[in-house]
């Protein structure tokens, strides 16, 4: 930094340019610190004096500036300085007169007639254009003033800080001090840095106090309005009262006692400070008003006055003689008369507050409450509304009335009563608790108790004991065992469901009290959450009638609720509790929950309590419980079938559960009529005008064909689209053109492209079970297909487990039974491995409305006496080209014998040929030809073994009946291998009695009987149920078999399956029995001499398969 002589003399003027020549040459400078464009450094005044001098150099508009900043009196430009920079140029390393830096001469050459000062207040004029008290707008951060009170002198100090700026305008509350020696550290100051900022921080810098600038004298009036300028002045904080100049204020002074008789002089009104600067100002910490204070005392006095100390009731007496004495003329505020009165006959009144305590380190504690602080109960006693500690040592209390000093003595056998009651409840100090970790020293005497229990204890009975004896009770916000007070019986319940959406709903529930409504459920959930051991269905049975719940219902907010009142609600709202329901603080649920809402209805009206919002919902739950008043529901005329009463009462379920959008199981019993109450629905819908997406039905493969049978008889007016078989690709752009799609679960996953692509207006899965594995690649695929309505079809729900009951109920209505892992917790393991049958009891309950089960014996009296039932098998793959393959055969060997011997004599070849076509039905096995042993599969044998399981579910007692005794034994091997007990009757059976006995008696169920064995001759009316694996031909040798349990003495309808490959050998015959049953009793009694035919009948017995 280097200036020339001749521009300091011009900037400062003559006479302080010489004089600081001479304090230069004195050396009375020590630089401090100097730089490119500025220097700091300390000057000797006369006498002991020190002055600190700031200097910078600025580019005005006339040229280079010294702006030198002094902590003399003069304060600018002075002698002090001309001396500072004259000590630098001698420390610069180049002279002063090679100074590049000399003075700025402008373009336009200023009139050299204007002295230094004139241009100094120029380029001022100019600069003032451009400053900004406060930083731009688009600045983020800024400094901020704090003035605040010295508690040791008490001077008014400012301390600078740095905030950010928030998107209101407002402050941060994170604020952080800011070096403000930094400014001039940087080759370039902070951006959001003000002119205004620098100059102050150039004053600050002077004092040796750093930020913490005591503002005194002179130079401190001089720093606080230029601070006040700044508009970014506040009182101790930033969110505390905003500075700004006022008008002056008259000083007044007054002397108040405190209760102890004390006296101490304070400013009128109190909240005004004084700021011992010269001129004097005050601050007005209430409005943040500042302005300088008048009075007719000199100032030195006022500063006295300001500082005078606290008196004791003696000492105000003896200020004020002596003030009287030496100071006779002064306006002075004297110390009070105050006198003096002793009082034996006061009471104490006991007072007793609970709070809590932030522990001063960390230790072990016991509570959970929300901020981990400590329970208190501080005990004090009131004499005359000052209150004293129960472990003060004071021996006497006193106050001031009516300018009279009360002396009041302590009443210790009161007091110490009242502590013996508490200590007898086990209340102990805090710092004699060795299980709570230290606290601050004001809580330390601070009563406690040990333990969680006993505060809940103390406060729900001991504060109102207490309360009656007299005693005061506070109790501050922070208290953890607050309990709201009201009588469980007049709890007032509130309830509201807000069905926003219609697949989601949200509902709350809480209690109301004075007016207040406090929501249960985050409270509740919360429990769970922390403690799930503890809020388990079974421990909240366990809870005995007359005990409480207790819950926090906020932070230090208990209520307490009567267990037997609200067991069942509780109870439902655990059941609802998953993971982490809330939204808002509210319940969200899925509609499918609606089960549950059931329940909760029900434990609802336990607390008189209904639901408020929701009406939709509402009318549903209320429908739900309602169930017998289903809306009859009337097949069209088109629909060629009369129901049963049953099959209609599952009509109107079926249309209910379409009313009020769910889903539903229908479990009747195989051969009740699953398939023909479903269709009436369909057709219904059709009718209805509501079926505007075609419907789509799962089923397992061998049900393809009775589907499209079915449909085909009994309901003409619906469109049916088969996708099966090697040409189905062909007919997917169809699907939307149909009323009713056919699929099979094997095709799901190589059909999903296509079959997801449509919505569909009903997705029906027939057998159902074939889901029950939530992870299997059929169930996952049936979730993923879009359907408005949902059923499953299956006479057997549940084979092994709860868990395939719970995946049935996942596609139907997701939600109604929980999440698997809530429904495992809640329902499965109490009830599989725990025999829990109240939890049994409420599953039944929550699936009743959305599954309809009606056994045989339930429906005995509605149903003939024998019923037949044709299922059609459908020959697939490799079995049926083995079939196709077998009939081209044998086609061509018929023909070649009729054409050389004519049909009558040729009816040992046909007899052969249709032999090896039944065979190739049955099983390939059957056949001893190579070809037949590479055919490993069959779907007549696989059906049946599809069927078995269900009907001795059902409890069936089954006569299964096949012509061929290999065939029985082809069964027995897969019966083993599924574990199923049967006994066995054919030809080879010596010991005939046996099985028939044990099948009477109940000990089996299955029993394998050949045609020839036990065609005729046996009573076995145990059965209920008879299969025919394969056709006889001969209806009169069927209904022989048949007869073995449809005779005298059978008490129960009975039901006859007959399976039938479809598109066979054995479908053609069956048609052909109606057309011509002579030539089937022929054909099949062997006799020979009746057996005609002609060349068209024998065109479809070995026609190929369709």
């Amino acid at each position: 930094m280097l200036v020339k002589e001749s521009l300091i003399a011009k900037e400062l003027g003559h006479t302080y340019f010489e004089r600081g020549v001479k304090y230069f040459k004195q050396k009375r400078v020590t630089v401090v610190e100097y730089g490119e464009d500025h220097a700091s450094a300390t000057v000797r005044g006369s006498g002991d004096s020190a002055y600190q001098v700031l200097v910078t150099l600025e580019n005005g508009a006339y040229g280079l500036r010294i702006e030198g900043e002094c902590s003399c009196p003069i304060g600018y430009n002075c002698k002090h300085v001309a001396a500072t920079l004259l000590a630098v140029n001698e420390r610069s390393p180049v002279a002063a007169q090679k100074d590049t830096r000399s003075d700025h001469i402008p373009s336009h050459h200023p009139d050299e007639t204007l002295d230094h000062h004139v241009r100094r207040w120029l380029d001022q004029l100019v600069d003032t254009t451009t400053e900004k008290a406060t930083p731009d707008s688009a600045t983020q951060v800024s400094v901020l003033f704090l003035l605040t009170r010295n508690q040791m002198n008490g001077n008014v100090c400012v301390n600078v800080i740095q905030a950010r700026i928030l998107k209101s305008g407002a402050y941060s509350t994170r604020t952080q001090r800011y070096n403000i020696s930094a400014a001039f550290n940087q080759s370039k100051p902070a951006a959001f840095l003000t002119k205004a900022d620098l100059a102050i921080f150039k004053r600050l810098l002077w004092s040796q106090w750093g930020s913490d600038l005591p503002l005194t004298e002179e130079s401190g009036a001089e720093a606080l309005q230029r601070i006040l300028a700044t508009e970014r002045a506040y009182w101790e904080t930033p969110q505390g009262p905003k500075l700004f100049k006022g008008a002056p204020a008259q000083a007044e002074f007054e002397w108040r006692v405190d209760r102890e008789g004390g006296q101490t002089l304070e400013m009128v009104p109190s909240h005004l400070i004084m700021v011992a600067t010269d001129p004097i100002y005050y601050i007005n910490t209430h409005t943040g008003e500042c302005g300088q204070l008048h009075s007719e005392l000199p100032p030195s006095m006022l500063m006295t006055l300001n500082r005078a100390p606290r008196l004791s009731p003696v000492q105000a007496g003896q200020v004020r003689s002596l003030l009287e004495q030496r100071l006779p003329g002064a306006r002075l505020p004297k110390p009070k008369e105050i006198a003096v009165e002793k009082d034996t006959k006061v009471k104490p009144q006991v007072h007793l507050t609970l709070g809590a305590a932030s522990p001063s380190q960390a230790g072990y504690f016991p509570y959970r409450t929300s901020q981990a602080d400590i329970p208190y109960a501080r005990l004090e006693f009131s004499y005359r509304d000052i209150r004293v500690s129960y472990d003060s040592d004071i021996q006497q209390v006193t106050t001031v009335k009516d300018n009279t000093h009360l002396i009041i003595p302590r009443d210790f056998l009161v007091e110490e009563t009242a502590l013996r009651k508490l200590r007898t409840l086990d209340m102990r100090p805090l710092n004699t608790i060795e299980t709570y970790p230290l606290v601050d020293e004001a809580h330390q005497m601070d009563l406690s108790f040990p333990s969680f229990g006993e505060w809940h204890g103390f406060a729900q009975y001991g504060i109102p004991l207490l309360e009656k004896q007299g005693w005061h009770i506070t109790i501050e916000e922070d208290f953890p065992f607050q309990y709201i007070n009201t009588d469980v019986e007049e709890l007032s319940w509130y309830s509201s469901l807000d069905e926003s959406d219609s697949d989601w709903f949200d509902f709350d529930l809480g209690v109301e009290v004075d007016g207040e409504r406090i929501n249960l459920l985050p409270v509740l959930c919360n429990l769970i959450k922390d403690a799930p051991e503890e809020w388990e269905l079974q421990t909240l049975a366990d809870y005995p009638g007359d005990s409480d719940v207790l819950l926090q219902v906020a932070p230090g907010r208990w209520i307490k609720l009567d267990v037997e009142r609200v067991r069942n609600l509780l109870g439902s709202l655990i059941e609802l509790y998953d993971h982490d329901p809330l939204v808002n603080d509210k319940f969200r649920l899925k509609r499918g929950q609606v089960g549950q809402l059931l329940a909760l209805n029900e434990a609802m009206a336990s607390v008189s309590l209904r639901w408020l919002g929701a009406d939709k919902l509402t009318r549903l739950i209320v429908r739900l419980k309602q169930q017998e008043q289903m809306s009859h529901v009337f097949p069209p005329d088109w629909f060629n079938a009369t129901l049963r009463d049953y099959q209609q009462e599952g009509l109107n379920w079926l249309g209910f559960l379409r009313e009020i959008e769910m889903g539903g199981i229908l479990a009747d019993d195989m051969g009740l009529g699953k398939t023909i109450q479903t269709l009436a629905l369909l057709s219904v819908e059709k009718a209805q005008g509501r079926m505007d997406r075609p419907c789509l039905i799962v089923a397992p493969t061998s049900l393809m064909s009775n589907w499209r049978k079915e449909a085909e008889k009994f309901a003409p007016g619906l469109k049916v689209l088969v996708l099966h078989g090697s040409q189905r690709a062909e007919r997917f752009e169809r699907i939307a053109d149909n009323d009713l799609v056919l699929t099979t679960y094997p095709l799901l996953p190589r059909d999903s492209e296509y079959l997801l692509k449509q919505d569909y207006h009903y997705l029906i899965l027939d057998e159902a079970q074939t889901i029950k594995n939530p992870k299997a690649q059929a169930t996952q695929l049936v979730h993923r297909l879009e359907a408005r309505h949902r059923l499953c079809l299956t006479g057997t729900p549940m084979e092994n487990h709860l868990g395939e009951l719970w995946s049935l109920f996942n596609f139907l209505t997701p939600g109604l039974l929980g999440d698997d892992r809530k429904f495992k917790t809640l329902f499965r393991t109490p009830i599989e491995k725990q025999g829990d049958l109240e939890r049994q009891r409420l599953l039944s309950r929550r699936i009743k409305p959305f599954m309809l089960r009606r056994t045989k014996q339930e429906v005995a009296t509605e149903l003939p006496e024998k019923t037949e039932i044709q299922r059609t098998v459908l020959l697939e793959g490799k079995q049926r080209d083995l079939y196709e393959s077998i009939r081209v055969a044998m086609d061509k060997k018929i023909r070649d014998a009729i054409a050389k011997k004519g049909v009558k004599r040729s009816h040992i070849e046909i007899l052969d040929a249709l032999l090896k076509l039944r065979q190739v039905c049955c099983d390939p096995s059957l056949l001893k030809l190579d070809s037949a042993r590479k055919v490993k599969s069959s779907a007549k044998l696989d059906t049946l073994m599809s069927m078995l399981p269900s009907l001795l579910e059902e409890g069936r007692k089954i006569l299964l009946f096949s012509q061929f005794t290999s065939m029985l034994g082809l069964i027995e091997a897969q019966l083993d291998k599924a574990g199923i007990e049967y006994v066995k009757l054919t030809g080879a059976t010596k010991d005939r009695d046996t099985p028939v006995n044990r099948f009477q008696n109940g000990e089996v169920s299955l029993f394998l009987i050949s045609l020839k064995a036990g065609g005729v001759g046996l009573n076995l009316t145990a059965a209920d149920t008879v299969i025919h694996y394969d056709p006889w031909w001969n209806p009169a040798v069927e209904n022989q078999a048949t007869d073995r349990a449809y005779r005298i003495g059978q008490d129960k309808p009975v039901f006859v399956y007959k399976l039938i490959t479809e598109g066979t050998v054995e479908e053609k015959i069956v048609e052909l029995q109606k057309q011509k049953q002579a030539l089937a009793d022929n054909l099949l009694a062997d006799k020979a001499e009746k057996f005609t035919f002609d060349e068209e009948e024998l065109r479809k017995l070995f026609a190929p398969v369709e």
